[in-house]
């Protein structure tokens, strides 16, 4: 997918903004899971059984509601508002909202569901604790056939912001229960990677048996390069033949996250290990090992492979419970929640939609359709006004013989002078028509190209709030965090610099772009905005410029100590011929008139922006200087100037 194509997809109407990150929301449990109708299911429509499974979930929550109505085709077809709100007079509220898209093959419904619980009150002391409201997000999304697709949850909860009172204790860890009734619902298969889910927890035994899985199967799915859930083996102790730890309560905690195998009996368990494939990669007895997801077992690289792979040996687990002190139980059980079931990435790929994604998919898909349309209507206007160019031609070469017949006879007959004139109204009308005609087809070509710019303008905001919402400041080393690395450093700079635009144009709607999507690292003064009128610096240049401020600069000054300059030009992600200049010349600094010019006042602070950002050493398009200031206060950067140089001792003397 080409950069155009990447911004293109994600126009949208300025009033579907994407909703804020809680900061103050506590992550309990996520999970995502595939599911499909079994054959013979009576129910066609696997949507309307999560529907159903929804609202009994709701109810067998909340009983105050069970003999409410709720709008379950409301709920399932979604308008982006709230289906019902309920609420009771002890202030337990629930609140439900839901969406849904359909586009060709590709089915999009998320739901978000909050409920707000009662302060709750201490019967001894009669103090109040903070209200807590606990935050459900559900995901479904399905492409080419309507009877499968990927179901994904999230639970989150948080106490009252700002309250004066002391909060209550973290529950306890749990699955949720809408969990269990679709993994157990018969009309439903639930699977990972193709593995059924309802045997996430199983044991291992050489030869299996009726609830156990033969050695060689159970390595085949450790060494799978495509498995999407991460494997936990339990082995046991020589002596005692017990678990490392309790698997059932591990699967309590899990469950469908992660599948979780143990032997039979101690010399099963020594048989299982002995049947592993690659050296290195076994459990030893009373211990435990995390098989992780997408494994790479090629001779290349096989080492660090095998270390990937986490090994927790007894004296490990017990010296847990001297670190861990939130666990109520087992301390390595509750890393392994914390790792699996609620570290879980998934939020981040396409298959994860919510309610605000599902909205703006659908204006997206109408901003296409009204373009298309567009594009039909002007072919059409064009193709009519072809006809009539080659009418109107037509008729003038008639009228025009006709009038040098009617010339040569005028003065013969009154009634031949008279035709003559209706003739030369008709053309006059016939001409008319034709403006008018012409007028119209402008017209609408205008209007095209109105919306295709409002589409462009609205394209690029989108763009910066969806980098925004999926984590565009945190560090990633996967192929697909280089891809968007080598996006906003190559492919993004060199559309603006294809633009066409005026300099001026293109490299303020620039600084406004980071000014919004970096608007809690960076601040642009009026000097600043007032000094890209005179900068004369490429578009491309500009934006590398400003990635340079936004991403090592910042932080150089925010996450590091020492020398700014070296820590700017060692990060990873400086580009080659960028520094950093923190102070100017000795001759300049002597100079009370040109050290005025590094003062700058914004909101009534004082700066000085003597230290820059620099590349090349001209003032042409293949130069900047960006002049800022560190405010430690906010952890901001201030910017002064942007484009030119300064004048210095040295430019003031050729000069």
């Amino acid at each position: 997918m080409s950069i155009i194509e990447f911004c293109g997809i994600l126009g949208i109407h300025g009033e579907a903004k994407e909703e804020p990150v809680d900061l103050g929301a506590q992550l309990f449990y996520k999970c995502q899971f595939d599911l499909s109708l079994i054959g013979d299911s009576e129910n066609k429509d696997l949507l309307w059984e999560i529907v159903l499974k929804v609202t009994g979930w709701i109810k067998s929550k909340h009983y105050h509601i069970l003999d409410k109505s709720i709008d379950m085709t409301r709920l399932k077809c979604g308008t982006g508002k709230t289906p019902f709100t309920e609420e009771q007079g002890d202030g337990k509220r629930i609140t439900v909202r839901s969406a849904l898209f359909q586009d060709g093959e590709t089915l999009e419904w998320a739901a978000h569901i909050d409920e707000d619980l009662p302060v709750l009150r201490d019967e001894e002391t009669h103090i109040n604790s903070a209200p807590r409201k606990w935050t459900t997000e559900i995901s479904y999304r399905s492409v080419s056939q309507q009877d499968e697709g990927v179901f994904s949850l999230i639970l989150s909860y948080q106490d009252r912001p700002g309250f004066l009172g002391p909060v209550a204790s973290a529950p306890k860890a749990s699955v949720p229960r809408l969990v269990r009734f679709l993994t157990a619902d018969n009309n439903l298969y639930c699977s990972k990677s193709n593995f059924d889910i309802e045997k996430m927890l199983t044991k291992v035994a050489v030869q299996g048996g009726t609830g156990v899985i033969q050695a060689s199967t159970f390595w085949n799915l450790v060494v799978r390069s495509d498995r999407e859930y991460p494997i936990v083996y339990i082995a046991l102790d020589k002596e005692t033949g017990k678990p490392a730890i309790d698997p059932a309560e591990l699967d309590k905690e899990l469950y469908p996250n992660a599948l979780i195998c143990y032997p039979t009996n101690v010399v099963e368990d020594g048989a299982v290990q002995r049947a592993c494939p690659i050296p290195g990669l076994d459990c030893h007895p009373d211990s435990v090992r995390v098989y992780q997801t997408r494994p790479n077992f090629t001779r290349k690289g096989i080492r660090e492979e095998i270390k990937r792979h986490r090994y927790f040996n007894r004296q490990y687990m017990d010296n847990l419970s001297g670190i861990v002190h939130d666990a109520s139980g087992d301390p390595l059980i509750f890393l392994l929640r914390q790792a699996l079931s609620q570290d879980v990435h998934f939020y981040e790929t396409k298959e994860f939609v919510t309610v605000a994604d599902v909205v703006r998919h659908k204006k997206v898909a109408g901003i296409k359709n009204d373009l298309e349309a567009a594009d039909e209507r002007l072919s059409e206007y064009q193709s009519r006004i072809n006809d009539l160019r080659r009418g109107i031609a037509e008729r003038q070469k008639a009228l025009q013989k006709h009038e040098e017949h009617q010339n040569a006879i005028s003065e013969e007959t009154e009634d031949l002078s008279t035709q003559l004139e209706d003739e030369r109204n008709r053309r006059l009308q016939s001409e008319q028509d034709a403006e008018a005609a012409l007028d119209l087809a402008e017209q609408t070509e205008n209007e095209l190209k109105q919306r295709q710019a409002e589409y462009s303008e609205l394209s690029q905001k989108y763009y910066s709030l969806t980098m925004k919402y999926h984590g565009l400041n945190n560090e990633s080393n996967t192929v697909e965090g280089e891809q968007l690395r080598n996006m906003l450093t190559a492919e993004l700079p060199e559309v603006f610099s294809a633009g066409g635009a005026r300099l001026y144009d293109s490299d303020r709607k620039i600084v406004e772009l980071f000014a919004e999507l970096y608007d809690d690292r960076i601040v642009v003064s009026d000097r600043a905005w007032s000094s890209l009128k005179e900068c004369v610096t490429s578009p491309s240049l500009c934006w590398k410029a400003m990635m340079m401020v936004c991403r090592p600069l910042w932080q150089a000054y925010a996450e590091s100590e020492g020398n700014i300059t070296e820590i700017f030009r060692q990060n990873p992600e400086t580009l080659a011929g960028f520094d950093v200049a923190l102070s100017e010349g000795k001759e300049t600094r002597k100079s009370p008139q040109l050290m005025r010019l590094r003062e700058l006042s914004v909101d009534g602070k004082q700066y000085s922006i003597e230290p820059h950002l620099k590349k090349g050493n001209k003032d042409d398009s293949d130069s900047i200087r960006i002049y800022y200031a560190w405010d430690g206060e906010s952890r901001k950067i201030v910017l002064g100037s942007i484009g030119k140089h300064l004048t210095n001792y040295t430019s003031r003397s050729i000069h």
